[in-house]
């Protein structure tokens, strides 16, 4: 008696040299895809839409930093919870330091890095930005300015920004990171 393994090594052994010699069998063709579009009908719509959200967002940053008393409830509403306490937390030591800042971070250029549609409704945007810090001054509680001579005045930078809900989506900045290779703001 062949056990089951056998079996299987048998059957695959038989079917193998006699699909060989058939002709090959078609397939009917498949009904096109009733997938719902994306949530942005090209790059250049999610950039658009990446880069409005994303200055929405250095406004509320800025003003944020700029008043201990700020409705932080107003900057949660353009950044992801993980990210939101990210940027708290530095605020928070700015503030803890006596200081705060004055001005409003500019966003001098930004480039599609990536976009990625998960679903009909959510989508991942990945931009290249260059903020634009030379009109941010850092001042104390006197008003005397603090701003490190030596700052760096336009910083390249890698942000990820969501996308969620079909009619009027809202967006949520997930991460920034420091982008030290990129040429974004030499352009």
């Amino acid at each position: 008696m062949l056990r089951r393994p056998a079996l299987v090594g048998l059957a695959i052994a038989l079917v193998v040299p006699i699909a060989a010699c058939t002709q090959a069998t078609r397939l009917p063709e498949s009904e096109p895809s009733s997938e719902v579009a994306p949530l942005f009908a090209s790059d250049e719509e999610a950039l658009a839409a990446a880069t409005a959200a994303y200055e929405e967002y250095l406004v509320l940053s800025s003003a944020a930093s700029a008043d201990p008393n700020f409705d932080r409830s107003e900057l949660l509403r353009m950044a992801d919870v993980r990210y939101f306490d990210e940027v708290v937390a530095s605020i928070d030591a700015l503030h803890a330091e006596g200081l705060r800042t004055e001005g409003v971070i500019g966003l001098r250029s930004a480039s599609l890095q990536q976009y990625v549609s998960e679903t009909p409704s959510d989508a991942t945007i990945i931009i290249y930005a260059c903020i634009d810090v030379s009109s941010v001054r850092v001042v104390d509680q006197s008003g005397t300015d603090r701003t490190p001579a030596e700052r760096q005045e336009l910083v390249p930078l890698e942000v990820e920004i969501w996308a969620a809900g079909r009619v009027t989506p809202s967006f949520a900045v997930a991460r920034s990171e420091s982008w030290p290779e990129g040429s974004i703001c030499e352009e």
